[in-house]
């Protein structure tokens, strides 16, 4: 599903906004990570909170706002100071400076930290949730 909605996104950026993007091997390993790190923070939710409902409703509440806070819409520059300070402690921001820096800027190495921070959120959060995940037999 990641590589469907990323393709659509990109495909839809080159048509509509005349953006030249180059997908290699490197980007679309970072997409896999991306897509593991979040649902792994999806897991970690459902295991928390076992109300369908509620668990919709937190999963909006962190979604959301990460989205207005990574940089997705507009610049975090644009932001102020203390809204980039929290959009830099976010996945998502490191998931969209990765990908500029691989897809646009085509600049490997500077996505390296991207990479290392949400290969670290990702391994935390897989922790977490099979911690939190209830396995029963059915």
């Amino acid at each position: 599903m990641a590589f469907l909605l990323t393709a659509v996104m990109v495909l839809l950026s080159m048509l509509v906004f005349d953006v030249q993007a180059y997908l290699g091997l490197y980007a679309m390993g970072f997409i896999v990570l991306e897509a593991v790190a979040s649902s792994s923070t999806g897991m970690v939710l459902g295991g928390l909170v076992k109300d369908v409902e509620a668990a919709n409703g937190a999963g909006n509440a962190i979604a959301f706002p990460m989205m207005f806070l990574s940089g997705a819409f507009w610049s975090v520059e644009m932001m102020p100071e203390y809204m980039q300070v929290v959009a830099r402690f976010l996945p998502l921001y490191h998931f969209h400076q990765g990908l500029m820096e691989l897809m646009i800027l085509q600049n490997p190495g500077e996505a390296l930290f991207s990479f290392w921070v949400l290969l670290g959120f990702a391994a935390v959060f897989i922790v977490l949730a099979s911690k939190v995940t209830r396995w029963k037999d059915m």
